[in-house]
């Protein structure tokens, strides 16, 4: 006795051949996905780049006692080679007189003192009352960051007095 096949298994079977034909391209090798990921570097990370700085650091914000203070911290990403598209910088800022600006530096370690380049960079750049507040940018150049190179942060707090910084948030790819 001969059996027929089911029309329903013959509709699946080419249905499924036509999501495998789309999915692969010619080369026969599945199109790779990006991943995305965000790193969260909070205020505890930031150390002073002058000793004699009169900042507060509660672990959960950093902010000026008197004057102005340069900060870094290093960033670390899942994987040795990434794409960033995102910085933001979350924070409070109601001075008038006075902001926070985060910059995004990458170092070329194998040049020996080469060249380093700003990635980006996000400020407050004026006062309001909302806590937390958060800005960003998506503009990122260069945007590559390859086992080559080491990316940092550099926060700069130009006064004292209602503003704190909490964290900075980077998105990148991989």
């Amino acid at each position: 006795m001969v059996r027929k096949p089911h029309s329903a298994w013959v509709l699946a079977a080419a249905v499924a051949m036509l999501l495998i034909a789309v999915a692969v391209p010619a080369s026969g090798q599945a199109a790779p996905r990006l991943t995305t990921r965000t790193v969260t570097i909070p205020a505890a990370a930031f150390n002073p780049t002058v000793n004699s700085t009169e900042y507060a650091n509660t672990g959960r914000s950093l902010f000026m006692v008197s004057g102005t203070g340069r900060f870094t911290a290093p960033v670390f990403f899942l994987r040795p080679t990434v794409k960033v598209t995102k910085l933001t910088i979350y924070g409070y800022d109601n001075n008038p007189s006075a902001d926070m600006c985060i910059y995004l530096y990458l170092t070329r370690p194998s040049d020996q003192g080469g060249p380093e380049n700003e990635m980006g960079r996000v400020c407050t750049n004026g006062a309001t009352t909302v806590d937390p507040r958060w800005l960003w940018t998506a503009d990122i150049s260069p945007n590559g960051v390859f086992p080559t190179t080491g990316p940092y942060l550099w926060l700069e707090i130009n006064g004292a007095g209602n503003l704190s910084f909490y964290a900075v948030a980077i998105t990148y790819q991989y």
